[in-house]
């Protein structure tokens, strides 16, 4: 499933009038909500849709911050609002940090910052198998393989779905994450190296700062508690797909 031309023109338009118009309607419809960690783990909501254009540079973080301060100090107080801009700050600055960690230590690029992690047994022998199935969206978990698929099609995912696939290739299927994190950066329309390169590192738990390694997500109960519906799922997977 190649990249949709149709569906990328019609989700992404570059330039600095879509910007702003872009980041009006972030702060009117989506900020005051934006630090409600239910809305925001739902694969199609609660999130800025900024990340492009802050990685080609049509948005710069500092007028991102500056025009958030400005809408929060013209709003009511309210618990949402504060959580809101922290949520928001939290991510601008993990966004820096990971320039920060490449520019002092560009090995994180493809090598773990937990030098352990080198000799971690990979599952080599189905490594090809494995990883066509998760690039193309046939593990046979139907989450995994929606995320998969509207990334191919759209060059977009939700940072819920990030974590999940990533967590999923590297723990369920134990493949390396140099070829995950690989895979992503050259196919998602935001490919920060820096952010995607500290984010998978993160995941597998070879970063100096990491998810729990003996923490695995089940994809089975994340789906029913973020898509009980399926709606996602069965508008990327079809019904008739047998799952194993």
């Amino acid at each position: 499933m190649p990249f949709d031309a149709n569906a990328l023109e019609e989700s992404w338009q570059p330039g600095i009038d879509t910007v702003q118009l872009r980041l009006q309607h972030f702060l009117e419809s989506v900020f005051p909500a934006y630090g409600d960690t239910r809305r925001r783990q739902r694969p199609q909501g609660g999130t800025s849709r900024l990340s492009p254009y802050l990685r080609f540079g049509e948005l710069s973080p500092r007028r991102l911050y500056h025009a958030v301060r400005a809408f929060v100090l013209q709003c009511e107080p309210s618990d949402a609002i504060i959580r809101a801009a922290r949520t928001l700050l939290k991510n601008l600055c993990m966004r820096e940090y990971g320039y920060h960690l490449l520019f002092y230590r560009p090995s994180v690029v493809d090598r773990p910052l937990v030098p352990e992690f080198e000799a971690l047994p990979y599952a080599r022998d189905e490594m090809k198998r494995y990883l066509e199935a998760w690039v193309s969206g046939h593990t046979g978990y139907p989450l995994v393989d929606a995320a998969m698929r509207e990334l191919r099609h759209t060059g977009w995912l939700h940072a819920n779905m990030r974590f999940l696939v990533a967590s999923f290739f590297t723990k369920y299927l134990l493949l390396p994450w140099q070829l995950g994190a690989r895979y992503l950066y050259k196919t998602l329309i935001d490919g920060d190296l820096a952010s995607n390169s500290l984010g998978w590192q993160w995941v597998t738990g070879c970063n100096n700062d990491v998810f729990p390694l003996n923490c695995l997500v089940n994809p089975v109960v994340m789906g029913m508690r973020i898509d009980p519906d399926g709606e996602y799922c069965t508008n990327l997977v079809p019904r008739t797909e047998a799952y194993t």
